[in-house]
């Protein structure tokens, strides 16, 4: 392996991707490089694959050809790191070409380098889809933290390759390789999961999409049941009768998921303008699929953002937010916390927000904080629900 220094800025799992790139470029592995590298796909990359290659490949000093010649398409899942990287890439040559999980983003991909997706879901429809698109010598080079790794993805990897195998670990972290591509699965058909579900709190039948990656798949999560079953408890029924009434009632599904808040709203709501936001590529996917296969495309405008950033200021009535603790596999606190901040600025003054999350979290005091005045409406073993009042603005 490779000898060189450690950067401690970079992320470890893609560090030792880079690595293992940069071994296989120099005939240093197992596998063998193609021999006119032309077309490269990167999986979640925060920058520090893109600089590291091109720098190892040459083609921002001197190999103008090269440059020419090289196409990256890229995918990122989470918006923030997709627009860090667009932005450092702008101006570039070999500024990447943006897709989702689908055939354009392997058509011919020669190296596939990244982070290794979240969900064994999202890992299977990137393995099958480079297994049939990819080009016949591509390798998959996918890196993340050992704490993270079990050996069911080697599993999954070889359903579109040959050949899997695991780099050795620095830094917590390693990466699997996969050669080969088996060339005859056909995933067209895993790349979405259509659910109808009938559960009571729904108030009725509800067609579910979800494209690997999007959070729950197309279940309804326990967090969406606990705030589904207090919207409809009589006292709050009561308490939010004057939104019945209003001739523009606008409400907003903050981390939408599959959208199941945002299609229940419309309903019961008819008409309301419900926008339902993401920073999640796979949530606003199978949102969009949702309202769409539910006949609520025209009610509802999904839109990816980032803690409601494109949501105009004091616009909207209620907000519905079941929030994330997890940013991939790794337990992350407070990443609800900008979108409380969010929420506070898209609430126009008497707005209310409904706000369902796990019981061990403090976000009940920083509800209280950040947007106004927040009461407990449900508590059980796991889940708390809240109800907060827009606080007048200074």
């Amino acid at each position: 392996m490779s000898n060189e220094p450690s950067d401690e800025r970079i992320d470890p799992a893609l560090e030792r991707v880079l690595g293992e790139a940069r071994e296989l470029l120099r005939g240093a592995t197992p596998e063998h490089a193609p021999r006119e590298l032309t077309r490269i796909a990167l999986i979640d990359d925060d920058g520090a694959i893109w600089h590291g290659l091109l720098e190892t490949l040459g083609t921002e000093t001197h190999d103008a050809t090269t440059a020419r010649r090289l196409r990256i398409a890229a995918r990122n899942d989470a918006l923030d790191a997709e627009a860090q990287l667009r932005a450092d890439t702008a101006h570039h040559e070999n500024a990447p070409h943006w897709h989702g999980l689908e055939q354009e983003l392997l058509a011919d991909a020669q190296l596939i380098l990244g982070q290794l997706p979240k969900t064994n879901a999202e890992l299977r429809a990137l393995s099958l889809l480079a297994g049939r698109h990819a080009a016949p010598d591509a390798i998959l080079i996918l890196g993340g933290r050992e704490k993270y790794l079990h050996r069911g993805m080697n599993d999954i990897l070889a359903e579109g390759f040959t050949t899997v195998r695991a780099t050795r670990g620095a830094r917590k972290a390693r990466a699997l390789v996969a050669s080969q591509p088996r060339g005859e699965v056909t995933p067209e058909s895993d790349l979405q999961s259509d659910t109808i579900l009938n559960d009571r709190e729904l108030g009725g039948p509800l067609i579910v999409c979800a494209t690997p990656g999007a959070f729950a798949g197309a279940k309804l999560d326990l967090g969406t049941r606990a705030l589904l079953g207090v919207l409809q408890q009589p006292q709050l029924v009561t308490e939010m009768g004057h939104l019945d009434g209003q001739d523009e009632l606008n409400i907003l599904d903050l981390g939408c998921g599959t959208g199941i808040l945002a299609a229940v709203a419309a309903r019961r709501w008819p008409t309301a303008r419900v926008t339902a936001s993401d920073r999640s590529l796979a949530a606003v996917t199978s949102a969009t699929a949702t309202a769409r296969a539910n006949g609520l495309d025209d009610r509802i405008h999904v839109e990816r953002d980032l803690a409601a950033a494109k949501v105009p200021p004091a616009s909207i009535d209620l907000v519905l937010c079941n929030p994330p603790f997890h940013d991939g596999l790794a337990v992350v606190e407070d990443l609800a916390a900008p979108m409380f901040r969010g929420a506070a600025q898209a609430l126009r003054p008497g707005g209310l927000m409904l706000t369902v999350f796990n019981a061990h979290l403090g976000h009940r005091q920083t509800l209280q904080r950040v947007v106004g005045p927040t009461r407990q409406l449900h508590r059980d073993a796991k889940f708390i629900v809240t109800l907060s009042i827009r606080a007048e603005r200074a």
